[in-house]
């Protein structure tokens, strides 16, 4: 098999990981030993997004198709992961939806930009975002195996909620306006010739 192949396999793997993650926390009782499988299942979806890109650079397979493959598998895999959360109570409902509002925005943001000949490439916001959401992640599951009572949980789940959400609504409205600059620069945003 082709290192490419072996590459996108990889990045896949991500989203088979978040579904196992899904039926762990979603379908089995929060046991110690069941916790304990999910953070070890959502630490290695993590380490699977840090070094695809760093695999992909290291053996010269940066492709078109990699690049729209890692943005769309890392946003089933993280909107995965927090509704199974939100579905057993540990998150927010609101926070996977506004994270789902914020990827399909950036990804039909992208869509148009392209549509103007602009390449609209990964911002720093949206590299910010994807590592407090990773955090999240587990500092959800850590309140959950090591929380003392159910006073912490609450403020453990809304706190990181809130701070997720704060995060995610900002790298969308960084990708906005920095997309909306680029393209009223090349002179396409209607209204503005």
């Amino acid at each position: 098999m082709s290192r490419f192949i072996s590459l996108q396999i990889f990045t896949v793997s991500r989203l088979a990981l978040a579904v196992l993650f899904f039926c762990l926390i979603v379908f089995m009782n929060p046991t110690y030993a069941v916790l304990i499988a999910a953070i070890i299942i959502a630490l290695a979806s993590e380490l699977t997004d840090i070094y695809d890109g760093h695999f992909a650079r290291k053996y010269s397979l940066v492709s078109t198709f990699g690049k729209y493959l890692d943005p769309y598998i890392d946003s089933l895999s993280r909107l995965t992961i927090y509704f199974s959360l939100a579905l057993s109570g540990y998150a927010p409902i609101w926070l996977p939806i506004a994270m789902s509002y914020r990827d399909i925005s950036v990804a039909y943001l992208r869509i148009y930009a392209r549509e103007s000949d602009i390449v609209v490439s990964a911002r720093m916001s949206g590299k910010i975002k994807a590592i407090v959401q990773g955090v999240g992640i587990f500092v959800i599951l850590f309140g959950i195996l090591f929380s003392p009572g159910e006073t912490i949980i609450y403020y453990i789940k809304y706190g990181v909620s809130f701070i997720v959400l704060a995060v995610t609504l900002w790298s969308l409205i960084d990708y906005f306006t920095g997309i909306r600059r680029t393209i009223r620069e090349a002179g396409d945003v209607p209204g503005t010739r």
